[in-house]
């Protein structure tokens, strides 16, 4: 039987034990196989669950305390297998919830949070500490709490963690497919997000992209928030990656060569296929969180690249990832 298929909310003595002696393997797209064991992904959703009596009974002896080990032994996995691409809690219950490995409790209607509702269920997705909410809303402390509180009492949410469970049982995120996707052969693009696409891997923003082709800010928002739900990526540099390494969009042009990169430097570059907050760059790189964006500007400005984004960019014209695209590829388009 599927571990990650036959998740139960409670898992008796005997079941949790045989599950600890059977380790499977399941797939996140883009970032590979994980192990979980199934008494962690019990665990893990029991804390998506906002449990706190885990396990069913007092015989299981799996206290709050044990499930918050079992769990956080499990990230320290999953964090090898994906080399650092996932680094948080929240961001491993996320990926779990969105490839159909834990299934959340599916209560109450589904909900449209405002935008800086589902902003905050974004950072806390990337491992944004509430405390910090405030620098990316560009808010407030208080203003920012307010926010948050709401946010908690809207969706029914105990824990940060019970807000990501929540935030896929409510239908905030899109429903998982039966068989997650290879984002290395991604579902085709509209039209116009395609074009979005071309321009988004050459480094431009939002307003110079709407400028270029004729489009309101908001719709080349939308289309790229398309994007980012098709990848699995919330960065715009690892869209990018993602567009490029499927060959739905080409490197954008560069006349200069390729300069010679360090290996410090070119292990900071790999990072952007898949890292998206500094913490985990910078622990992929082996840097300090307080060296990698200065290590980061300057290897953008030896590129010769305007931003991240066109760094990932110019390094796919360069050959310099494990799948790049030489050429355009003839994706199949969706009606627009």
């Amino acid at each position: 039987m599927n571990a990650f298929r036959s998740y139960q909310p409670h898992l008796t003595q005997p079941a949790a034990a045989a599950a600890w002696r059977h380790i499977d393997t399941g797939d996140l797209p883009g970032l590979g196989a994980v192990r979980l064991t199934a008494t962690e992904l019990a665990a893990l959703g029991h804390l998506g669950a906002g449990t706190t009596n885990l396990m069913a009974s007092r015989e299981d002896d799996l206290s709050y305390d044990h499930c918050q080990r079992v769990c956080r032994a499990a990230l320290d996995r999953v964090r090898t297998d994906t080399d650092g691409r996932i680094m948080h809690m929240a961001g491993l219950l996320h990926h779990l919830y969105l490839t159909g490995m834990l299934q959340p409790a599916k209560t109450g209607i589904a909900h449209t949070l405002s935008a800086q509702e589902r902003t905050i269920v974004d950072l806390i997705i990337a491992g944004v500490p509430i405390r910090e909410l405030h620098e990316h809303l560009g808010t407030s402390k208080e203003a920012a709490r307010v926010v948050y509180r709401r946010l908690k009492e809207t969706t029914g949410s105990a824990t940060r963690l019970h807000l990501v469970g929540r935030a896929h049982a409510l239908g905030v995120f899109p429903s998982p497919s039966p068989h997650p996707r290879n984002l290395m052969h991604p579902p085709p693009l509209c039209p116009d997000a395609l074009r979005v696409a071309e321009e988004l891997v050459t480094g431009a923003l939002n307003p110079a992209i709407a400028d270029v082709l004729g489009m309101s800010v908001a719709e080349v928002t939308g289309h790229l928030d398309r994007i980012g739900q098709l990848t699995c990526a919330r960065a715009r540099h690892t869209r990018a990656h993602q567009l490029l390494a499927s060959g739905l969009v080409a490197p954008p042009p560069t006349s200069r060569p390729l300069p010679v990169f360090s290996s410090a430097e070119k292990r900071l570059l790999s990072t952007l296929r898949s890292c998206e907050m500094w913490q985990s760059i910078a622990t992929s790189a082996g840097l300090s969180l307080s060296s990698v964006k200065p290590a980061m500007q300057s290897l953008i400005f030896r590129a010769g690249a305007d931003n991240r984004t066109h760094l990932v960019g110019l390094a796919h014209a360069w050959d310099l990832f494990d799948h790049p695209p030489s050429a355009r590829a003839t994706p199949g388009v969706s009606p627009p």
